[in-house]
């Protein structure tokens, strides 16, 4: 309920006390904070300050921006259908003065405690912090910068950006503050949830609510479309040298590593879903949606650690986890649960989950039919080398056959492998010829030996490119491979048994060979590409 003019809210809120003294000096001592906080932001903003800027200071600089975020998560926590208990309702109450909750400050002291005041008086904040901003920059650059404006532009820019960006899921929740209407009471009506005299859609006040939060969602759609832009032209801007860009959106740029710039668009999407959860009217559904939208940006994190700080990367999936393990807790202080809404959104989980796995077993078997009966594969030819021994010629190899396998490819690990699970895959399935650049080492590298056990148990055609240097396996290596090559265990954890390496060895003596002279020419070369596209026309 609301207080008489001269009565505030009592720290639990539960009822109204007279203001004295100490209910004036909180406002005093938050806009003097305010107002440090807009200078420090400033000079941390300036594009000279991010440009100098150590790895520990980033670190510093990314843990605080997050520690910020998580006060504003946790306010949207507090603003949930959820009957949060003792001493942690008083605590998420505490709080929402990050989310400009100016009730927290004892403002109905101050002005007019109607509602809709109330409101303006919160969106008034997050545009008195912007003009704040603008006076720190004008005070600046006249009496310190030579009134150079043009010229320090991009420190503005950043330092506005930087503080839009760290508040933004405050912003995004104070202005659409109008659309968190509750759940309908016994009465069948729904009252605004942070102004509960306030009923929603009745016209009078919350129609001047949600006109006026129709204009202030400018600054926040407004800076999400300026953000995607800024991501979209950042690597052609870069290609130009335009560093007055660079300094102008360091504060979405130098959060990131380099390559994960879109991340910010990941970063500002969950802001805007975790400001905008509490509308949802259910509490089963504030519920879902956030669980969702921490699980879905905690996979992505994990995945991509997008962070410019490996270790803000990992704080950042500690407080994800956190958040996630509060959110699945305050199920339990739901009120009234609709049991029948509950058992429907397992069921369709249990649904999702089984349609996945048989999609899975679909994919599956549908890639081994392929396998089976489709005779193209995608490399034509696969060459096995060790790479000190053979890198650049197996490089040169790969050029001079490029041109003449069609639109197949030419497999060399260094080029072709992402996933080294994959290798013996694409060796058995997926590779016309592997062609055994032997070199020294060659039967001493364990993978090499695997590949060419690969294609022996998968009766894949393979030749021999023999160098000078390349003495066959004798009897004794063959015997004491697990002697000669320590890391034979990689072998044996992919099922190729020493037994299977002994027989492969043996069988690789009378494979196919071309042997190379002790000086390469260019007939050679050309000899060698003619028995690789023709095999069968070779006699070794």
């Amino acid at each position: 309920a609301l207080c008489i003019e001269g009565w505030t809210k009592s720290a639990s809120g539960a009822e109204c006390e007279p203001c004295t003294s100490k209910n004036y000096w909180p406002i005093i001592v938050a806009a003097f904070a305010a107002a440090a906080a807009l200078v420090l932001a400033y000079m941390w903003g300036s594009a000279e300050g991010v440009v100098k800027q150590s790895h520990a200071m980033a670190l510093v600089a990314l843990a605080g921006s997050q520690l910020v975020t998580v006060v504003q998560t946790l306010g949207a926590f507090s603003l949930m259908s959820i009957s949060w208990p003792e001493p942690l309702a008083s605590f998420l109450v505490a709080l929402q003065v990050l989310n400009f909750n100016v009730e927290v400050l004892s403002i109905d002291c101050w002005i007019s405690s109607s509602p809709l005041s109330l409101y303006v008086s919160q969106v008034m904040v997050v545009f008195t912090l912007l003009a704040g901003m603008l006076f720190v920059h004008f005070f600046k650059v006249t009496f310190f910068k030579r009134r150079r404006f043009r010229k320090h532009m991009p420190a503005l820019i950043n330092s506005v950006g930087l503080l839009v960006m760290v508040f933004f899921i405050s912003i995004v929740t104070t202005m659409f503050a109008p659309l968190h209407c509750s759940e309908p009471h016994p009465n069948g009506v729904s009252t605004v949830g942070e102004f509960p005299t306030v009923i929603c859609w009745s016209g009078g006040e919350h129609t001047s609510m949600l006109v006026i939060a129709a204009v202030v969602s400018i600054l926040p759609i407004g800076f999400v479309i300026a953000a995607v832009w800024a991501i979209r032209v950042y690597p052609s801007r870069m290609g130009q040298g335009d560093i007055d860009f660079l300094a102008s959106w360091s504060f979405l740029l130098f959060r990131f590593r380099s390559g994960a710039h879109w991340y910010a668009i990941i970063y500002l999407g969950r802001s805007v879903v975790i400001a905008l959860v509490p509308v949802i009217p259910s509490a089963v559904a504030q519920l879902l949606c956030m669980t969702v939208v921490l699980i879905v940006s905690g996979a992505v994190l994990v995945r991509v650690q997008p962070w410019r700080v490996w270790h803000a990367n990992q704080l950042d999936m500690f407080i994800t986890g956190c958040l996630l393990l509060i959110i699945n807790l305050a199920s339990m202080f739901v009120d009234d649960v609709d049991g029948r809404l509950v058992a429907a959104i397992c069921l369709a989980l249990l649904g999702t989950t089984c349609v996945c796995l048989m999609a899975i077993v679909a994919y599956g078997a549908q890639q081994k039919l392929a396998q089976a009966y489709c005779r193209r594969k995608l490399f034509a030819r696969f060459i096995c080398h060790h790479k000190s021994g053979a890198g650049s010629f197996a490089r040169l190899l790969k050029m001079v056959l490029a041109g003449s396998v069609g639109n197949k490819k030419v497999f060399i690990d260094s080029d072709d492998l992402t996933n080294l699970d994959a290798l013996f895959d694409i060796v058995a399935h997926q590779t016309e010829l592997l062609v055994v650049l032997c070199t020294p080492e060659i039967l001493k590298r364990p993978w090499c030996v695997g590949e060419i056990a690969t294609a022996k148990i998968a009766k894949v055609p393979t030749l021999r490119v023999v160098f000078p240097e390349y003495e066959e396996p004798t009897e004794e290596f063959v015997m004491a491979f697990q002697q000669h090559v320590p890391d034979a265990f990689i072998l044996t954890e992919r099922g190729i048994d020493i037994d299977v390496v002994q027989s492969t060895l043996r069988w690789f003596r009378s494979v196919k060979s071309l042997t190379l002279p002790r000086l390469l020419c260019i007939g050679a070369v050309e000899t060698l590409k003619t028995s690789l596209l023709f095999p069968d026309r070779f006699e070794g």
